[in-house]
């Protein structure tokens, strides 16, 4: 099915929704087998096939799909193209490159990941946690030529961590280098063309009316009409998602606060609206990071003092819990590592377990002594069958918590 799905695609027929599915599926059972052909069709030339084949190595992850990725990096032969799809896909797979990369032409590749890393930063939190990464895998005398690269390709965002990165604990002369390269940056790429005119006003401004008199059901039709031809714009996408939470649908409206977010994120009553959809929806560590966010922004507008005032608390309150539950674990890369817990769980609960698999390492990558994540890691394992690594998983669950009743009983079943 996934050989077919790859000649479906270079014939130039695009897979429908019908066939993505039975090919992730049929993927997913065949594993690691299925790697050599589509690496193969990601080093194509031909943009649909490397996109469709970059999709589904996404969807299959796992140690295979990346140590081959790393080889495919290092290989003279390969396009530059092909290799700046490998390190997006280590990216997305939340996986680091290898420490050698062949380029033929470094600046194409450069300008991608630069790019692809910098619209991840949607606050002064974010901005913070790339620049502790950065001075955690890059060598110090390395720093200056990594962050003329983030000022060339990065835009108006690349400052930002440019200065996050020259704050943090570095041999007085690289933090000289990079205050002067910050007082004389190179030349810049040439800037993006600006978006196109909205469509469709008409149905934004009537929604918008609609709103404002509490019609919240008539207006959501004109709102998602306006979102429809507008997709990412950050007013149709706000005023949409707190419809549809004054509709009493916390976690429908969360994606489209989200992208309000992305597009603005300085706006701080995005951040707060948001976060309100998250607690609504139950998704606790969301909304902490959105308050953390909204707290870093600047809200002057009026009820500013007690939106502040409750966002300081809940922030304080969240803190505190983890401080109790968890000592030692930074409360961002917790409340990071539940909502991946959260997309694992959902997996593990459809019966995708190598789903499950992936979402519960990457969060054990952030917080490592996360004890739920290795017991339903256990628990993903074992309904695969692969009986070892769940029996680790499970005792490794057990060594950080004793009690943990999900451990217990999964592991009881190994002496029946």
């Amino acid at each position: 099915m996934v050989a077919a799905s790859l000649k479906e695609v270079e014939a130039g027929r695009a897979p429908d929704a019908a066939l993505r599915r039975r090919t992730v599926r049929n993927l997913r059972a065949g594993g690691a087998i299925c790697v050599p052909m589509l690496l193969r069709a990601l080093r194509s030339e031909d943009e649909r096939l490397a996109n469709w084949s970059y999709f589904l190595l996404a969807r299959l992850g796992g140690g295979r799909v990346v140590r081959e990725l790393h080889d495919l990096l290092k290989n003279t032969e390969v396009s530059d193209r092909a290799k700046g799809m490998a390190l997006a896909l280590l990216a997305e797979l939340h996986a680091p490159p290898p420490v050698e990369i062949t380029l033929t032409d470094p600046d194409v590749v450069i300008g991608r990941s630069v790019r692809d890393l910098l619209s991840g930063l949607r606050n002064s939190e974010d901005v913070r946690h790339a620049a502790d990464l950065v001075g955690a895998q890059i060598a110090p005398e390395e720093l200056t030529f990594f962050c003329t690269e983030l000022l060339k390709h990065g835009g108006a965002r690349a400052p930002r961590l440019v200065k996050a990165i020259a704050a943090g604990e570095l041999p007085d002369e690289i933090k000289q280098e990079l205050g002067a390269l910050l007082a004389n940056p190179p030349p810049t790429e040439a800037e993006p063309p600006k978006p196109a005119p909205r469509k469709l006003q008409a149905a934004l401004d009537r929604g918008v009316a609609l709103l404002a008199k509490g019609e919240a059901r008539l207006a959501a039709p004109h709102l998602r009409r306006f979102v429809r031809a507008n997709p990412g714009d950050s007013e149709g996408e706000s005023c949409l998602g707190i419809c549809l939470l004054e509709l009493g649908r916390p976690v429908a409206a969360m994606p489209h606060l989200e992208l309000a977010c992305r597009s603005e994120p300085d706006e701080a009553l995005h951040h707060w609206n948001l976060a309100a959809a998250a607690q609504k929806a139950g998704r606790v560590g969301r909304c902490y990071l959105a308050l953390k966010s909204y707290l870093a922004a600047k809200d002057e507008g009026p009820g500013a003092n007690e939106r502040r005032g409750e966002a300081t608390g809940y922030v304080a309150e969240y803190e505190g819990a983890v401080t109790s539950d968890h000592p030692g674990v930074d409360p961002t890369r917790l409340a990071r590592g539940e909502e991946l817990f959260l997309t694992a769980f959902a997996a593990l609960e459809a019966r995708r377990p190598r789903d499950a698999v992936d979402g519960f390492e990457k969060v054990l990558r952030l917080v490592p002594d996360h004890y739920p994540a290795w017991g339903h890691l256990g628990l993903a394992y074992l309904s695969m069958a692969e009986l070892g690594c769940a029996e680790e998983c499970l005792r490794r669950a057990l060594e950080l918590k004793p009690d943990y009743e999900p451990a217990i009983e999964a592991l009881a079943t190994f002496t029946k």
